[in-house]
């Protein structure tokens, strides 16, 4: 179901980020450029409302969205508003006081904002509002009688717990688990974007909204077997350093010693770090990187620890591309387990498994061919979810007209 019901146009959504969808070079970005994308395939008016201080992409993602693009100039406050959060949460880990380490779960932000938004909804007869990330989730409260929904991007409540076990800190949004159910219980819909988030909500946390929209890309199967890339694609954040650090230090001299000509190439920006070393081409940000996984034999996630869906290996399944992981890069993706995701966690068991694709490549065709038909499968399974909040949309349109 496509069409808002009583008017016969399409069903129209507002999707509200403080960060930009464009260029598409961290997972965050890349997740709110394939539901926008999604979205439109599924025929619904898609509509961008932008919080921030950056307009220079502003032109470009108004060229793709079929609805309307806003943008509202962010105040320093609320900049300033995180700043002090993350303060507040090193000095929790500093001086191992748990309870400074949780952010609170809204962001600050003036009061006109959530009236501004709801102007936009009312002259734009939007039908449903999404935020992408929990802590935005008070810019709807002028919106009640609209359908609201939560893209989390990850289960947010005592985030820090999972870095800490890993020996890792982070000082990003975490917030108490309490917290975190009860403003999901706020709003209609509650979006996952992994099997094991879709878990936590509903399992854990008893949240009877929960939808999972994890396989939304478009199959487009472009894996050649002629090449003997390997490519790891991330952005500067502590687990994608520290899982590249192991692969440079432990995999890369195993590898080397067989093809000493053998590169790790490295798209995004968590190749800064590594530029300088032989054996490794850092391509930094690239403006298409499907260039560059039509020359890719294997997508590597050396990640060890990590929350949420690794978009870097639901993109590379989406294009056909077997991945070799470690344990922490497939969450989400348990699916894939040796039909598409090869998983090792011993620095000898990874660098074997590059080796030997890439003396055999011929190996992976199957893979291959038996990855790109389940992951098809898993998008319908999403297309279905979207229908069902369509329906969700449409049943709460009647319950304010009435």
């Amino acid at each position: 179901m496509n069409l808002s019901e009583n008017t016969n146009r399409p069903l129209s959504i507002l999707l509200i980020a403080d960060f930009p969808f464009l260029p598409a070079n961290e997972g965050n970005k890349r997740r709110l450029l394939d539901v926008i994308n999604f979205y439109q395939s599924l025929g619904w008016r898609v509509n961008f409302f932008l919080i921030g201080k950056d307009k220079s992409s502003y032109r470009k993602m108004e060229r793709l969205v079929n609805g309307k693009c806003f943008f509202y100039a962010a105040p320093l406050l609320t900049k300033l508003s995180f700043v002090l959060q993350r303060i507040r949460a090193a000095i929790g880990w500093m001086l191992h006081i748990d309870f400074l380490r949780d952010y609170s779960v809204h962001c600050y932000f003036p009061n006109n904002l959530a009236s501004t938004i709801r102007n936009v909804v009312e002259e734009n007869k939007i039908d449903a509002i999404q935020v992408e990330y929990l802590y935005l989730s008070n810019l709807l409260n002028n919106s009640k009688d609209k359908y609201l929904i939560v893209d989390t991007h990850d289960v947010m409540g005592n985030r820090w717990r999972k870095f800490r076990e890993r020996g890792l800190l982070t000082t990003w949004y975490s917030i108490n688990e309490d917290d975190e159910k009860r403003a999901l219980a706020d709003v209609d819909c509650t979006l996952s974007i992994s099997g094991g988030d879709f878990s936590h909500f509903k399992n854990i946390y008893g949240l009877n909204n929960v939808k999972l929209l994890d396989f939304i890309y478009p199959v487009n199967p472009i894996w050649k077997s002629t090449s003997s890339r390997v490519l790891f694609v991330g952005s500067n954040n502590r687990m994608n350093r520290s899982g590249l650090k192991w692969f440079v230090d432990r995999v890369l001299p195993l590898v080397v010693s067989e093809f000493p000509d053998f590169k790790i190439t490295v798209v995004g920006s968590v190749g800064e770090s590594f530029s300088e070393l032989n054996n490794v081409e850092s391509l930094g940000f690239v403006d298409n990187l499907e260039d560059i996984y039509m020359d890719t034999l294997l997508v590597v996630n050396p990640v060890f620890v990590g929350t949420g869906l690794p978009i870097k290996t639901l993109e590379a399944l989406a294009y056909g591309i077997p991945v070799l992981s470690r344990e922490a890069g497939m969450r989400g993706s348990e699916f894939f387990r040796d039909s598409g995701i090869q998983v090792h966690e011993s620095h000898v068991e990874f660098s074997e498994f590059i080796i030997e694709s890439i003396k055999h490549p011929e190996r992976l065709i199957s893979v291959s061919n038996s990855l790109v038909n389940r992951f098809q499968s898993m998008r319908e399974q999403c297309v279905k979810a979207s229908e069902q909040i369509a329906i969700e949309i449409n049943s709460k349109k009647k319950l304010s007209y009435a």
